[in-house]
């Protein structure tokens, strides 16, 4: 897969992510820490436990909700490419 000039960030998480989070909120929480992608990813799983928290089945001294894996990936593309 190439990534395209268009592309400023990739996000890998496991399902206990987006089981709670949609595609959009997981977008918009690691853009407000676009400087600082580990901190994108503490946010990311931080809101995501949260959101787990609410859910009725949810204990979290067992902690009986999904795994909370991320890795956010950030581009920089240059405005204009060097002519070679």
């Amino acid at each position: 897969m190439a990534i395209s000039a268009k592309e400023r960030l990739i996000v890998i998480a496991s399902d206990g992510i987006f089981d709670v989070v949609s595609n959009q909120e997981v977008i918009d929480l690691c853009f407000r820490h676009r400087d600082d992608p580990t901190r994108a990813c503490i946010s990311l799983v931080d809101n995501s436990h949260k959101e787990w928290l609410l859910n009725d089945d949810c204990d979290e001294n067992e902690a009986n909700y999904d795994d909370l894996t991320c890795i956010c990936l950030f581009f920089q593309h240059p405005e204009h490419e060097v002519a070679d």
